[in-house]
């Protein structure tokens, strides 16, 4: 981590070279810190915006002044630096593990470090390359909880090849007259339409269909020449489903009932190895039994 007087070009008035690395326990390289870190100290080290965004970087120690009399000596409190308090985020904050310690448990890779260690080096865990079982060190369902969101992830990317054919039909062969209007075009929407008569229909089907003002109306009424009774009229669907359609959906709706199966399986198996793994109060208890029997 850069030293104050660095970042600044200049002799700092709070510390100088020497006493900043001498007081910092942590030495975080760049690649090592979050996004969020790297930007913050990226602004507060420019000339125009540093001292908006970090105004107290440059101000001196307030001074409390001691009393002889009560045995307290004169002390110096350095104002607030948003520099040392991403640095206090990262390691107080932030789970971290201990960058040249391998746990040699089965299917473990990290050994957790505690808040604030300034003993070892410690890293922040890699989001891609933490082990489901490294995960357990903040609780088993915490990671029964990334397994599962692991599980499903490729559940829903095989079941969107297996919906491609299905996909394709709607986009190329449902409805004859193009797609024209139609935001998506993979839709089950029908443009393929024609108004058949409905001689059994009444007044009351335009409650059983309401139509809105913005959409196209589902059905018309009109008065027949002949003896001035209501005619209605129903819009029809000439779009067809074939079998592909129907048998991909059926094989997509079997395949997601299986994979649940499956889930649950592996989630039962996970808890009990997540659960050796880690040691809880459970593992501690001492069950006693008292008999109300006397002697």
């Amino acid at each position: 981590m850069p030293s104050t007087s660095e970042i600044e070009g200049e002799a700092s008035p709070l510390l100088s070279t020497d006493e900043h690395e001498s007081t910092n326990p942590f030495a975080d390289a760049k690649s090592e810190m979050t996004n969020g870190r790297r930007i913050a100290n990226a602004i507060s080290n420019t000339t125009n915006f540093g001292k908006g965004y970090n105004p107290s970087r440059n101000k001196r120690p307030i001074t409390i002044p001691g009393n002889q009399e009560e045995g307290l000596e004169e002390k110096e409190i350095a104002p607030p630096i948003l520099d040392k308090a991403w640095e206090y985020f990262e390691h107080y904050t932030l789970p971290r593990c201990f960058a040249n310690r391998r746990d040699s448990a089965p299917g473990r890779k990290y050994s957790r470090a505690e808040p604030g260690e300034d003993q070892e080096k410690t890293i922040l865990y890699p989001v891609w390359g933490t082990p489901m079982e490294d995960m357990a060190d903040f609780g088993i369902g915490v990671g029964m909880y990334f397994e599962m969101v692991r599980f499903f992830g490729i559940v829903a990317i095989i079941a969107g090849f297996m919906s491609t054919p299905s996909i394709m039909f709607f986009i190329n062969d449902y409805s004859s007259n193009g797609r024209e209007g139609i935001e998506n075009s993979g839709s089950a929407i029908c443009t393929d339409t024609t108004w058949v008569p409905c001689p059994n229909c009444t007044m009351n089907v335009f409650d059983t269909w309401p139509t809105k003002t913005d959409n196209p109306s589902r059905v018309m009424n009109f008065t027949s020449t002949v003896d001035d009774s209501p005619v209605f009229f129903i819009r029809k669907n000439n779009c067809e489903l074939n079998s592909t359609f129907s048998i991909m959906n059926l094989a997509t709706i079997f395949f997601f009932a299986l994979a649940t199966l499956v889930f649950i399986f592996l989630q039962m198996k996970l808890r009990a190895h997540l659960d050796e793994g880690e040691q809880t109060t459970s593992d501690y208890s001492i069950l006693i039994k008292v008999s109300s029997i006397m002697p």
